[in-house]
């Protein structure tokens, strides 16, 4: 029997919101901070304030839900974890462990209601409950695994106790989110409910009548011949996409596991000391830096884009609409060719399927790319993309003809990368409404939004909006021959060409680049974009740099005149027909002649675009490098890793006395190493 509960009877707090019915205390998270709730330290200590009263007063069931759209909670913000010393880390982790174990050892039912997503240290809250009951579209992570830490709080702890422990491992090691019905399936919820069904949910937790028994597999890694047998495994795994070497908190996490598997308090106790030692780690600092530079890049915006008009159905066009339809946006396609307007419609279903998207959302999906032979989606779209590679003649006519037939206040963005925004500003009747958009053609999620001088930066940011809501980051330059991320690369893939051509085995080079942390050393990386690609960019950075450049050697023209274009022809630098494959592991340690003339030229192009106010900040050019281009992540970006290196001028002047002037350091470096 429970002791009657007081009216009245909880204390002040700024993020919790308890309201009680009978013998039912509902604890609500509303955060005082904007946002998505996240459980902090001072959460969880008002948390324990509300413990206090249960300690005389305890109620029959205790619920934890929140109210706001994006989810139960979040975990700590990169800045909450950034500047831990040992202590400080200690401390953070020990307390927040004795809130949620007070929270796990309240003699009554606790349930833990999960909507939207649930991540970080807002999962371990939700795992301290007996119970969990997910909402339809509910997702959860651990994504400390992505700032060079791993759960903590008894987060790691309990989540292998409750579910398969090689799945929880998986989960914790990969960070990435799972879905509602992965989550059911895994045993991490107990019910998977509509909104309206929710209070029937709880009632049949705390009935016990959603129970479950445990796996046998779980049974077995009880055991520590079991459990050593794929800590093994999964430690083999993690070495090969994340070498300890660069990225320690993998093997940290699996350590844990496998030395402690069952034995909760001692578990515990190595975990706070784990998460401890990597929070005060260069390598957690700087992919924490990593994560800020990300979330600085989202923007959110009052007046959404609804509807898209693309105009060309070539590649590049049809590719766009595809991925606006697939995320939920009515876009139209223009092109007189009714094939290449086929072209767009299948590219919408293969990229749905290649999503796994159920029937009925690839049905929307199409539904939602209307083909438009004669163009009548002009007079009626938010946003006009302008795509194609055409004769430039008539994109530039076709500019000129936009400013007559959009509707009032639409934007317009090319996407052409041949056509310069200062040269289109003069066609257009309002040239504060216009802007360029580059894609990526490949999985890193950004999309570089140009600018020019008269730009409005509302158009930016709407712009930014936009490609924040379909699920892509924005990356804010101003317009440029070459694109920013394009401009990286070059520097990074233009030397590796010249030391092929000096004679170095390609092999060495990729493995300098692995060694260095790069996820793919510049040979296999020419070969992956397609080595006729890379001329066309080569030569475009060699015709518009305003300073020296690595030269084109003459063998490279004629590999690709001769087709030996990389991957997709079989044959590139490297022979893929015959079986030659690119080197996955890293030469240890990399070789500091090699990998400082592949890697110094990406920081000086960063250092570059910064002198020219192509980026606003050394913040951004670092987040195209990581994000785009795939500069070592737990370096933090390259202008960030020359200031903690130091005296990187110096080794390019060492670096332009050896091997010519395009070494010599930009004018861009003042003040910034």
């Amino acid at each position: 029997m429970t002791a009657a509960f007081p009216d009245n009877g909880f204390p002040a707090t700024e993020n919790w919101r308890p309201s009680r019915h009978g013998g039912n205390i509902t604890l609500w998270l509303d955060c005082a901070c904007e946002g998505p709730n996240r459980v902090t330290r001072r959460v969880l200590d008002e948390l324990g304030e509300l413990l206090d009263v249960f300690a005389t007063h305890m109620p029959d069931v205790v619920i934890v839900r929140a109210s706001r759209a994006e989810g139960l909670a979040d975990g700590m913000s990169p800045e909450d974890l950034c500047d831990l010393d040992s202590v400080a880390a200690q401390e953070l982790a020990e307390g927040g462990a004795a809130v949620l174990d007070r929270l796990a050892g309240l003699p009554c039912a606790t349930v833990a209601v999960m909507h939207g997503r649930t991540l970080g240290t807002g999962l371990s809250l939700a795992l301290a409950c007996d119970h969990r009951i997910g909402i339809d579209g509910m997702t959860c992570a651990f994504p400390e695994i992505c700032l060079g830490l791993h759960p903590f709080m008894g987060g790691a702890v309990r989540l292998t106790r409750m579910m398969d422990p090689v799945e929880a491992m998986q989960m914790m090691l990969a960070g990435t989110p799972l879905s509602d019905a992965r989550s059911k399936s895994l045993g991490l919820i107990d019910a998977l409910v509509p909104e309206c069904h929710v209070t029937e949910a709880v009632r049949a937790a705390v009935e016990r009548r959603l129970d479950r028994t445990e796996s046998l597999r779980t049974a077995a890694m009880r055991l520590g011949p079991s459990r050593r047998l794929s800590a093994g495994r999964l430690r083999s795994e993690a070495e090969r996409v994340t070498p300890y070497a660069f990225y320690p908190a993998p093997c940290a996490l699996i350590a844990l596991w496998e030395e402690h598997g069952f034995d909760q308090g001692a578990m515990q106790l190595a975990e706070t000391k784990s998460f401890a030692r990597l929070a005060q780690s260069d390598v957690a600092r700087n992919m924490s830096h990593v994560a800020r530079l990300r979330a600085g890049l989202e923007v959110r915006n009052q007046d959404p884009i609804r509807s898209v008009h693309v105009i060309g159905a070539d590649r590049n066009g049809a590719a766009i609409a595809a991925w606006i339809a697939a995320h939920g946006v009515r876009v139209t396609l223009e092109d007189p060719s009714l094939e290449r307007l086929a072209l767009g419609v299948r590219r919408t279903a293969r990229l749905c399927d290649e999503a796994g998207c159920p029937e009925a959302e690839r049905r929307a999906a199409l539904d939602r790319l209307i083909p438009d032979a004669e163009g009548h989606g002009r007079a009626r779209a938010d946003l006009v993309i302008v795509a194609g590679d055409d004769n430039i003649a008539e994109r530039l006519a076709l500019h000129k003809d936009l400013a007559d037939g959009m509707a009032r206040g639409a934007l317009l963005v090319n996407a052409s990368p041949h056509l310069r925004l200062t040269e289109l500003a003069g066609l257009t009747r309002t040239p504060s409404r216009l802007a360029a958009m580059r894609f990526s053609d490949d999985a890193s999620g950004l999309v570089e939004i140009a600018a020019h001088r008269q730009t409005d930066p509302r158009t930016r940011d709407r712009l930014a909006a936009f490609v924040t809501g379909l699920g892509k980051l924005p990356l804010a330059v101003m317009d440029a021959p070459v694109g920013l991320v394009e401009r990286l690369v070059a520097a990074y893939l233009m030397e590796a060409m010249v030391m092929i051509d000096e004679g170095h085995d390609k092999r060495d080079l990729d493995r300098a680049a692995l060694g260095f942390g790069m996820p793919v050393g510049p040979v296999a990386l020419a070969d992956r974009m397609g080595l006729d690609r890379c001329l066309k960019l080569f030569n475009a950075v060699t015709d518009t740099s305003d300073s020296p450049v690595a030269s084109i050697p003459a063998w490279l023209p004629e590999m690709v005149e001769d087709g030996h274009t990389g991957i997709e022809a079989g044959t590139g630098l490297y022979l893929y027909a015959r079986g030659e494959k690119p080197p996955v592991l890293p030469v240890e340690p990399a070789s500091p002649d090699i990998s400082d003339r592949l890697v110094l030229p990406i920081c000086d192009a960063a250092a570059s675009a910064v002198r020219r106010k192509i980026v606003s900040d050394p913040n951004t050019v670092d987040a195209a490098a990581v994000l785009g281009v795939g500069f070592a992540p737990f370096r933090g970006g390259p202008l960030h890793y020359a200031k903690k290196r130091g005296r990187v001028p110096d080794r390019l002047r060492t670096l332009a006395a050896r091997h010519g002037e395009r070494f010599m350091p930009d004018a861009g470096w003042g003040g910034l190493a």
